[in-house]
């Protein structure tokens, strides 16, 4: 089974366990704040909100990791082939 695949299944799983408990789900993969930043909410929305979503997705983005730390992406320099 190919990773992402398990992946969406675990968080499928994780979602219906927290509306059957009624309780949030735990180490959610989106906040509050990144709602629309879902692919299932972002592919419904007009071009325009689209755009404005993705100028704001630096501020969006960073989720914290289980630990507590924020998630950023190293910049690493482009390698040259010759």
């Amino acid at each position: 089974m190919r990773a992402g695949l398990r992946h969406k299944l675990l968080i499928d799983l994780l979602a219906k366990k927290a509306t059957r408990t009624g309780k949030p789900t735990e180490d959610p993969i989106f906040s509050k704040k990144q709602e629309p930043l879902r692919w299932s909410r972002f592919k419904k929305t007009a071009p325009e909100q689209m755009f404005e979503t993705v100028q704001q997705g630096s501020s969006l983005s960073s989720r914290p990791s289980a630990r507590g730390a924020t998630k950023t992406a190293k910049a690493t320099s482009p390698t040259r082939i010759t």
